[in-house]
């Protein structure tokens, strides 16, 4: 499971068929998205926040078909009024069998503390979902850091 923070963004408008993304940041997410390919990780589903820089990252991954989720929404909409407990409960969701998904959603300030997902533009954290409800943070990436990754894998170019 890969939780990533959108990647950097320009004018940010609620307009979906124009960019949200600046071009460094539209470029970091193809960039990202072929660095995760190089590295063979699977992915059965992408899902993304509707917002449309998060929806617009998501796609230049080029990872598969995208599915919108409020759970991932940066502000709560009916019937989501937890964004945290939508947020949990998608992290805690065990993907197919030899595969990962990818939930690409926002920064997130929380009430208490540790509710807080404090993420750069483009930085992954990678949690392991370990079934009923319980899902644990492994490992942080900056989206510079998956090229360097990629290189040190073997056979990998």
């Amino acid at each position: 499971m890969l939780y990533l923070r959108h990647t950097e963004t320009g004018a940010i408008t609620e307009q979906c068929n124009v960019t949200n993304l600046s071009h460094k940041g539209a470029a970091a997410a193809r960039e990202l998205g072929e660095q995760l390919k190089r590295l063979q990780i699977p992915f059965s589903s992408v899902l993304s926040s509707p917002v449309c820089r998060v929806q617009e990252t998501a796609k230049l991954l080029d990872l598969g078909d995208v599915e919108l989720s409020d759970d991932l929404a940066q502000v709560p909409k009916p019937p989501v009024t937890d964004l945290y407990a939508a947020r949990m409960r998608q992290l805690a969701r065990v993907p197919k069998l030899g595969t990962n998904t990818m939930l690409v959603s926002h920064m997130h300030a929380g009430v208490p503390r540790y509710q807080t997902v404090d993420l750069e533009f483009g930085e992954i954290i990678v949690f392991r979902p370990e079934g009923n409800g319980v899902t644990k943070a492994v490992s942080r990436v900056l989206a510079d850091n998956w090229q360097a990754l990629s290189a040190a894998k073997p056979g990998s170019k």
